[in-house]
């Protein structure tokens, strides 16, 4: 048994003798490769068992899944209430060692309640979760060995699956709030134009959840608890909301950190971008202090890897921000191809087309046509068939738009991902509508380099004139 941080109590100092404060471990199981292969078998068999009986919006560990989807459905939510003249609350709950407070008996009868057999149950309790010891090892001097009681083996395969099953039916007490959940990560949201009802809402469901944490042996990180109430610029409060969670007061937020996302309580992105950015710039000036010692290949695979990359996580969530926060990408994306080809004279676009790339605007555009192909052809979440939404015909027909509520504001309705994408899929070629797979239409988008989408960042801004189109 190895050990890493936060799990069982242990007194530990570096010469080994024990002292009077304590560290946290965590128990990591070494699992045989043998063992794993036993347990994909199971997950397989599991999985078809239990997949029709999971809620739809439970995002985390499963196939087809991932944190664009769960952030994509609330950010259409936000964009949308904001559009209509409402507020929305959120509050962004964590549990603390989620996946170690699992209950063994309460695994059981949760899998007992959706059905398994006793048979089934009986190798997953007898054969995976029970029997199970571990040990802490300090220096060269042992504990004891203790029997696991709670929590599902780390790294295993069925472990995430078996998560899934446990808090599946926290869905099922929500009363007034909505739910956006990735594994241990549960985000409440409450639309209304009333900032008391939406308090009142999120601290009655708060609440249920509590008592749904306490019941099922889990507890809430009330030091990660964040809550934000998001609505217009256009609205001023000078009142400050406050969230009550147990004993505590969390204070309202201007902004909170959701699965990675820092969200700001207009939606501008402006703060995420610039974190990524000072992120890739960090590692820019890195690459500039040794591209002198690499090839072009390697300057191209270090810039690739390092710099490029942080823009590569859920694009799409902040891909309309505003112009100042789209020109700071671009500048760092314009150095990066600068250094990776010795190249300090050509333009921005000569660049591009050195490299075979788009600028990063437009790389987001096609990863936005890639979710809307993925929907329509059903290997998104079905939720997702909610934001991308097809137009309905009672006869046959070839059109492939996408219908989308007319928006009243620009910021939040025509420039939202959700408006936009309607326009950036009527804008395909046929040939790429009508791709027969997903490997298929990246090509297809790569090598075209359409120009899909014309947001203001897509737009040339002149003086006294506006945004015009560009050429």
């Amino acid at each position: 048994m190895a050990h890493s941080r936060k799990g069982p109590l242990a007194y530990y100092r570096p010469n080994g003798y024990i002292i009077d404060h304590l560290v946290y471990y965590r128990p990591s199981n070494i699992l045989p490769s043998i063992s794993k292969i036993f347990e994909r078998s199971m997950f397989k068999q599991i999985t078809i068992f239990i997949e029709h009986k999971v809620s739809q919006y439970l995002c985390g560990f499963r196939k087809g899944y991932n944190t664009q989807h769960a952030l994509l459905r609330l950010m259409d939510k936000l964009n949308r209430s904001i559009d209509k003249k409402e507020k929305i609350g959120i509050a962004m709950m964590d549990l603390s060692k989620a996946f170690d407070c699992m209950s063994h008996d309460l695994i059981i009868a949760k899998l007992n309640a959706y059905g398994f057999d006793k048979c089934s149950l009986k190798l997953i309790y007898s054969s995976y979760l029970n029997g199970r010891t571990q040990r802490i090892k300090i220096n060269s001097e042992f504990s004891t060995w203790k029997d696991i009681i709670n929590g599902v083996p780390q790294g295993s395969v069925v472990g995430p699956l078996l998560f899934n099953i446990f808090i599946n039916d926290l869905f099922l007490f929500v009363e007034k709030s909505d739910i956006c959940n990735f594994a241990d990560d549960n985000t409440l949201s409450v639309v209304d134009i009333s900032v008391e009802h939406i308090l009142s809402s999120l601290e009655s469901d708060i609440e249920i959840l509590q008592k749904w944490f306490l019941d099922n042996g889990m507890m809430l990180n009330e030091n990660k608890c964040q809550f934000m109430i998001i609505e217009s610029s256009k609205n001023i409060r000078n009142e400050t909301a406050e969230l009550k969670i147990q004993n505590k007061t969390i204070v309202e937020s201007a902004k909170g950190k959701l699965l990675g996302i820092t969200i700001d309580k207009n939606l501008t992105m402006k703060e995420h971008i610039k974190n990524i950015c000072k992120q890739a710039g960090n590692k820019l000036n890195a690459l500039a202090r040794i591209a002198k010692f690499l090839d072009d290949d390697k300057r191209k695979l270090l810039m690739n890897s390092f710099v490029i990359s942080q823009f590569n996580y859920c694009p799409i969530i902040w891909m309309y921000c505003q112009r100042q926060s789209n020109n700071l990408i671009n500048r760092i994306h314009e150095r990066a191809l600068r250094i990776a080809y010795n190249d300090y004279t050509t333009t921005f676009n000569t660049l591009l087309d050195k490299n075979g790339s788009v600028m990063i605007h437009q790389k987001n555009t096609h990863a936005l046509a890639l979710e809307i192909f993925k929907t329509r052809n059903n290997l998104n979440p079905t939720f997702m068939k909610s934001i991308f939404c097809p137009i309905q015909h009672n006869y046959k027909t070839r059109n492939q738009s996408i219908a989308y509520p007319i928006p009243r504001t620009v910021t939040y309705g025509l420039e939202s991902f959700g408006y936009k994408a309607n326009e950036i899929w009527n804008s395909l070629p046929k040939e790429i509508q009508t791709a027969n797979s997903v490997k298929k239409i990246k090509n297809l988008l790569l090598k075209n380099k359409l120009k899909l989408c014309s947001c203001n960042l897509c737009k040339v801004y002149i003086a006294d004139l506006g945004y015009l189109e560009s050429v």
